[in-house]
């Protein structure tokens, strides 16, 4: 098992030259085209007192009604911000995270890209999204029914390729958010109320898990701090990452 103790370490370590623009780009989840849509806690990233950055990049990506046109549009954003001597590092919080790692998995590492961070992952797909038009009235949107694991982990998405390091955070509380727990019977393992351990965590299979330091994770896909995670739910472990590069977990 993969687990990163103290990403804050990596994260100087990895720090480019002083010369080159650092930008931190914030992706947010289903049912959103921007960090701070949605009722999920959400401080605005440019209040991350991340003194390394110099610029912080609201990524507008559509992620109300399709999957793969999101994809596309995250493209757009790192050909913008993550080429010639601008240095990015990528936030991504729940289905952002998926967005993030198949967008690099297809197009490979053709941007400067130092790190991924993901709070309450959605890479591996969730089960919710096998709940029919139950899955849209939890999801909210369009695109509840495109994020199941059976998406996310098809042949065209591998997950093996993405090319740098993506540090995950998962979520353990009971998601009041999630009709009172309503969701958790159909999520395997000790879930967050929206995504199961096995994608929070980059797990290579979908069985149910309580913790990030169980079993085989993708290739360069790591447990960060801790293997319990924290003890908050889908929508509150949103931040999670920013919280745990200015204080730790």
């Amino acid at each position: 098992m993969k687990t990163l103790a103290t990403l804050a370490l990596v994260a100087f370590a990895l720090l480019p030259s002083v010369a080159d623009a650092q930008t931190m780009i914030y992706v947010n989840g289903l049912g959103s085209t921007n960090w701070l849509d949605g009722s999920s806690k959400g401080e605005t990233p440019r209040r991350a007192n991340l003194s390394w950055i110099n610029t912080h990049v609201d990524a507008w990506v559509d992620q109300r009604y399709d999957h793969q046109q999101a994809v596309a549009q995250f493209k757009g954003i790192l050909d913008q911000h993550c080429k010639g001597t601008n240095w990015c590092y990528v936030m991504a919080y729940s289905n952002g995270g998926a967005v993030t790692t198949e967008t690099l998995s297809v197009y490979g590492n053709q941007w400067k890209i130092a790190w991924i961070f993901t709070t309450a992952g959605n890479q591996g797909g969730s089960e919710i999204s096998n709940m029919g038009w139950m899955s849209e009235l939890f999801g909210g949107c369009d695109m509840a029914d495109e994020i199941a694991p059976s998406v996310h982990r098809r042949p065209g998405f591998n997950h093996n390729a993405v090319p740098v390091a993506v540090y995950n955070v998962g979520g353990d509380g009971y998601c009041w958010g999630c009709g009172a727990g309503a969701t958790h019977p159909f999520l395997p393992g000790n879930d967050d109320g929206v995504v199961a351990p096995h994608s929070a965590y980059s797990y290579t299979n979908t069985n149910g898990y309580d913790h990030g330091c169980q079993a085989t994770q993708w290739t360069n896909h790591y447990t960060a701090y801790r293997c319990d995670g924290v003890n908050e739910d889908h929508f509150k472990v949103k931040t999670q990452h920013i919280q745990c590069l200015e204080s730790g977990c």
